[in-house]
């Protein structure tokens, strides 16, 4: 009797451990559920109004409001607003400008995707977008004369209104388009075009680069599109951090890893275990990105990203929750987490380069050299020649020559020692 109360007390105990196990391993891996954003318009300073499609009211804009195809946007003097396009890119418009939205579709089951026109019928707008990757992405900006379109790339482009229109790009490439003439002209980094109407014939040409107060107006919204990008990571940072189960660092994620691999397992659905391997490598795409973004660990990144593809390959890749987060990457303008980790490892390997080229081979210290002091001059030594004394001639006896005697006077030159300047007397000799 009592060993079948031992029984089931431990049978009990079993069930309630497997129980909570099941409970733990089931918390750590739930799904992460993106939130779809749409595009949201923003006043910077002074008076903005928004036309909603089909409406004839004009509407002051207070706080951050959604637009949509249809609505019409209007600035005032000194007033100034922004539109975020899906949390994927920015539309500066500019004071005294008035805009309308014709166009604007983006699907979240195709994130790097998107269908956007503007009609700019007057002022001055700013558009930048960087994350529409793919080659199906669409975006122009039109006035009464130009058309300038980007295809899916990451540009800069500034289009001004009015009489006469202009295009600047600042980054990438923009293909600008007459409306009142069959010209057309590919604009690339830093060129900006011009269509005039001299006389009645319209003319699309290039012009030189912005200066004075479109100089001006570029900087500013280059400053903006800095700030937006900023704002941009550090709330894709706060979701990573929401959606985030443990730090890769602690063992706690080993733990989440072994739960996500046993709950593939008891799934026996096929359409389901691919939603939930999609899921998975979504978040540790999201992991890697803290470890990129915030603690700029490219190690640490290129591990997860490695951990990302044991849920699958490029057909997992492909699953819209993949897409959207690897939009956080956006501007690496990469579709799969093994591309991303190429990309990145192509750029530390150009780090490294140019960090090694930056290092410069010390010169070499030149060695001072004392020179020997010079020896003092050797105090001069005059030489000691003998003179015979000259017997003088007498009428009497008349000096003997000897017979094989020969007498030479010889005279040297005067001339200096070479040790002392003091010239030296040299005086006759006589053998």
């Amino acid at each position: 009797m009592k060993s079948f109360k031992v029984i089931a007390a431990l049978l009990l105990v079993g069930v309630f451990l497997l129980g909570g196990l099941t409970m733990a391993m089931a918390a750590v891996t739930s799904p992460l559920e993106f939130t779809d954003t749409g595009a949201q318009l923003s006043v910077h300073s002074g008076i903005v109004e928004l036309q909603k499609s089909g409406s004839t009211i004009w509407i002051d804009v207070m706080e951050p409001t959604d637009v949509y195809a249809g609505d019409t946007i209007r600035t005032g003097t000194e007033s100034e607003a922004s539109i975020n396009v899906y949390d994927q890119g920015v539309l500066h418009i500019a004071q005294n400008s008035t805009l309308t939205l014709e166009e604007s579709v983006w699907d979240p089951a195709e994130p790097n995707v998107f269908q956007g026109e503007i009609f700019l019928e007057a002022g001055n707008l700013w558009a930048r977008l960087f994350d529409f990757v793919s080659p199906a992405s669409d975006f122009e900006v039109r006035t009464s004369s130009t058309v300038a379109t980007v295809r899916g790339t990451t540009f800069w482009v500034g289009a001004l209104a009015g009489d006469t229109s202009r295009v600047y790009v600042d980054d990438h490439t923009v293909d600008v388009r007459s409306l009142v003439s069959s010209v057309s002209l590919e604009v690339t980094d830093g060129q900006m075009v011009r269509l005039e109407r001299p006389g009645q014939r319209p003319t699309l040409r290039y012009a030189a680069a912005p200066t004075g107060r479109d100089l001006e107006l570029i900087e500013k919204y280059r400053r903006w599109d800095k700030e937006y990008e900023a704002d941009l990571v550090a709330r894709q940072l706060a979701f990573a951090h929401e959606v985030r189960k443990f730090d890769p660092e602690t063992s706690l994620y080993n733990f989440q890893r072994f739960s996500e691999r046993v709950r593939l397992f008891m799934v026996l659905n096929e359409d389901k275990q691919t939603e939930l391997r999609a899921r998975f490598m979504a978040g540790r795409i999201l992991d890697a990105y803290i470890e990129f973004a915030e603690r700029d660990d490219i190690t640490r990144t290129k591990i997860l990203l490695q951990h990302a593809q044991e849920f699958g390959g490029r057909e997992i890749a492909m699953r819209p929750e993949v897409k959207r987060a690897m939009l956080f990457f956006g501007r690496h303008r990469v579709t799969t987490p093994d591309d991303l980790r190429q990309e990145i490892e192509k750029d530390e390997s150009k780090q490294e380069l140019q960090d090694s080229s930056d290092i410069k081979t010390p010169e070499p210290t030149p060695t001072k050299i004392t020179p020997e002091p010079e020896p003092e001059p050797a105090a001069p030594v005059e030489e000691e020649v003998p003179v015979q004394p000259e017997q003088p001639p007498t009428e009497k006896d008349p000096q003997p020559v000897v017979q094989g005697a020969q007498t030479e006077t010889v005279e040297r030159p005067m001339q200096l020692d070479p040790i002392q300047s003091e010239p030296v007397q040299y005086v006759p000799v006589t053998y």
